[in-house]
């Protein structure tokens, strides 16, 4: 297949932090963005084209 998982990686971190603001620096005891809920969080994959 030729998927570079490290290119991947980086990909998804740059999204979670210009999403989420929120980099992986922290420990377990850190909040996870992806399972955690704000009410005002983006959501521009729900907005109907």
């Amino acid at each position: 297949m030729g998927v570079d998982i490290r290119k991947l990686n980086r990909m998804l971190q740059k999204e979670v932090k210009e999403l989420f603001n929120y980099e992986a620096e922290g420990g377990p005891d850190e909040a996870n963005p992806l399972a955690t809920f704000c009410a005002d969080d983006p959501e521009p994959f729900m907005v109907n084209p």
